[in-house]
């Protein structure tokens, strides 16, 4: 409440009300982010405040579609948002809205309808030359015509943006479109389009001399030679990306490659290069100095050896995760990096004074 007395005008209390529901569904403490946004709404018509009625309309509506298991309302309610959102011309709103509005449609199993809501989002996007906006709407609709079972029109759509991104001349934009479309057609299994796609994002990183997008554009090229089972071709292409990657000290960007590798080598079943290459992402998040996010990897791999080889392979590996978080000072972090295994039988009949304890402490 002591933000809304510091918000003497009832807009101002309005975006307050709205950012307290948001909070609480993002914690998916869905009741008090409904009765937040109903605050916001009935605020908003006692002060004639149409836009702000909207936006409340809108939070509204995802909440409805969250947390009550009402799309029908919800698809109400973002309409009615977006309605308002259109006759300003506020474009980002009306895009926000679409988004909340296709959901529920694709919720209630509308899914034609909601590739006819979502639409005019990208042709917006595109207008404004938003790229964040523009990568949004088109992953809602390619998640929607994934739903619909309609792979084609997908890849004309990604084809459609590959072309206009070209054209606009932004590289970051024409990057992400091509690795948009080269993954989708690697997952169809169409390896030489998809490797084509790939090597020309290369060759647009190249042109542009950037080497981070060139990195990235490796990243893809490696992703469609692991998918292809082309390993030996693959790995040759990660060695180029990890080294740019390397200079650049990108360790996001570096985890995410060897991610790629991670699941190149699951794919192919080879069990000691999946140990290896877990072990290279620990270590980077060690050189950067990110000792839950090594704990987490190390956690990941216990995890994935017990299911590959059971729990006496999983044990040493999850004590090594605790003992990382014990360090950085996560006690309880380092009890639930155990408490997982405590689900396991043979754990807990081995050793139950360690599941005990891990217990306890998590608890």
């Amino acid at each position: 409440m002591a933000l809304l007395q510091r918000c003497s005008d009832a807009k101002g209390q309005v975006s307050t009300l709205l950012l307290l529901s948001k909070t609480h569904l993002r914690r998916r403490e869905y009741e008090d982010a409904h009765a937040f946004a109903i605050g916001a709404a009935k605020l908003a018509v006692a002060h004639d405040h149409i836009q702000e009625e909207a936006n409340a309309k809108r939070d509204l509506a995802h909440v409805f579609l969250l947390s009550r298991g009402d799309p029908e309302r919800a698809a109400q309610l973002a309409m009615d948002a977006m309605e308002v959102f259109h006759d300003a011309n506020d474009w980002l709103s009306e895009i926000a809205a679409r988004h909340v509005l296709a959901s529920a449609y694709q919720a209630d199993g509308f899914v034609n309808i909601a590739i006819e809501s979502m639409m005019p989002a990208v042709r917006l996007a595109r207008q404004l030359g938003d790229e964040r906006q523009i990568s949004a709407a088109l992953d809602s609709v390619e998640r929607i015509f994934a739903q619909a079972k309609a792979p084609e029109a997908a890849l004309d759509l990604l084809n459609e943006e590959v072309e206009l991104a070209a054209k606009s001349g932004v590289i970051g934009r024409e990057l992400a479109a091509l690795e948009r479309v080269g993954t989708l057609q690697s997952r169809l299994h169409r390896h030489g389009d998809a490797l084509e796609s790939a090597e020309r994002a290369v060759e647009v990183a190249r042109a542009g001399s950037h080497q981070r997008e060139l990195a990235r554009a490796l990243k893809l090229v490696a992703e469609v030679h692991f998918a292809a089972g082309r390993l030996e071709e693959a790995l040759d292409v990660v060695a180029s990306a990890r080294s740019l990657l390397e200079e650049l000290g990108d360790t996001h960007a570096l985890v995410g490659l060897w991610r790629s590798v991670l699941a190149g080598y699951k794919r192919e079943g080879k069990e000691s290069d999946v140990l290896g290459a877990f072990e290279e992402m620990q270590t980077v998040h060690e050189r950067a100095g990110q000792r839950a996010q090594a704990a987490n990897v190390v956690l990941e791999k216990a995890q994935w050896l017990l299911q590959c080889r059971g729990v006496r392979e999983a044990l040493a590996p999850a004590r090594h995760a605790a003992q990382l978080l014990e360090s950085a000072d996560d006690r309880e972090g380092a009890a639930r990096a155990m408490l997982w295994l405590c689900r396991c039988a043979d754990f807990i009949q081995k050793h139950p004074d360690e599941a005990h304890y891990n217990a306890n402490e998590a608890s």
